[in-house]
């Protein structure tokens, strides 16, 4: 489940705090993603989770110079790059 709420980096390097979904193309910093479990139902036909929890999810370093622009996927934890780059970069 992902969070409403996100950081994105303006035109003039400045950030800004968004709210609602994130667009495909759009120059997001950092988000945060709330983990939940489903858990067994207390009555039947119910459903209930459990919130587990709240993970930040940053954006790979990667600059690409040829568009103008940073990656848009999401840097692998613990490392500055996602999947893609840090095998590049090995």
């Amino acid at each position: 489940m992902n969070s409403e709420t996100w950081i994105a980096e303006g035109p003039d390097g400045m950030v800004k705090i968004m709210k609602g979904p994130i667009p495909q193309h759009a120059p997001w910093i950092f988000f945060t993603r709330d983990i939940y479990e489903k858990v067994k139902p207390v009555k039947p036909g119910s459903v209930t989770y459990k919130f587990i929890q709240t993970v930040e999810v940053n954006r790979c370093e990667k600059l690409l110079e040829e568009k103008g622009r940073r990656c848009l996927h999401e840097a692998q934890t613990g490392t500055e790059f996602c999947r893609v780059h840090n095998k590049l970069k090995s």
